[in-house]
């Protein structure tokens, strides 16, 4: 749900996680937004989401999709 919010621009990880909180079928009342916060910074080290700013507090980072590489 999270790299489906992401676009090729850059959006703020806190509308990511918003729009993933709210986009899914069953969505589960107990689960906080920091837990999708840190999702985000998990998916990020892996490689799948590019990011700038203090992934530490969501309204100051941004995250993207990879570009693809030149080389």
């Amino acid at each position: 749900m999270l790299l489906a919010q992401a676009g090729v621009r850059w959006r703020k990880v806190a509308r990511v996680v918003g729009f993933a909180m709210t986009m899914e079928a069953n969505p589960i009342v107990e689960v906080p937004d920091i837990y999708y916060s840190q999702r985000v910074r998990h998916v990020v080290e892996s490689g799948k989401l590019e990011s700038q700013g203090n992934l530490d507090f969501m309204g100051y980072s941004e995250v993207r999709l990879p570009t693809p590489s030149l080389a």
